[in-house]
């Protein structure tokens, strides 16, 4: 499955509401109108519940490079969550410097784990961990995997949740 972003959400919520108006003010058109109206309510549905509740997400902030497509992760995450968590395993300056000037990250949590497990996860309040592909089994424990709380970024906006078999044996 895809989870959407949350500006993508009151996008598609603005469009179906803009379209069925004017539709609806059309008489021949009045029930397409409605039909519109209609879709656009699970929509505000969903766009409330995320201003609502808060989720926060952590990713691994740990790499050698840091370049354009570290910042576009760091957004695509962002945008999974109304809170956005980078752990850097280590004292690395420059990293937590960088991490700190985004404006996608909300905190950066230095001297991070290598290996991510639940409770970790409970202590820092974390309620998804969000990798990157090929990232994934460097960083989180089986135990995250069997919770379904890490989500792997496949493709730019789809995130599906990681599959045990994808984790190499510990």
């Amino acid at each position: 499955f895809s989870i959407p972003q949350a500006d993508h959400i009151g996008k598609a919520k603005q469009t179906f509401e803009m379209l069925g108006t004017a539709l609806f003010m059309i008489p021949l058109l009045r029930y397409a109108g409605l039909l519109l109206l209609t879709a656009a309510v699970p929509l505000a549905y969903e766009s409330v519940r995320r201003k609502i509740k808060k989720r926060v997400v952590y990713v691994d902030g740990t790499t050698k490079d840091f370049d354009h497509a570290t910042l576009k992760f760091w957004k695509q995450a962002k945008g999974m969550g109304s809170k956005l968590i980078v752990g850097i395993v280590g004292t690395d300056t420059d990293m937590i410097n960088n991490a700190s000037a985004s404006d996608s990250v909300d905190s950066v949590l230095s001297n991070a784990p290598s290996k991510l497990t639940l409770n970790f996860l409970s202590e820092i309040g974390v309620d998804f961990v969000v990798c990157g592909v090929g990232q994934s089994e460097s960083v989180v424990s089986a135990e995250l995997a069997d919770a379904k709380r890490c989500l792997v970024i496949v493709d730019d906006n789809k995130a599906v949740p990681m599959e045990m078999k994808n984790l190499k044996s510990e």
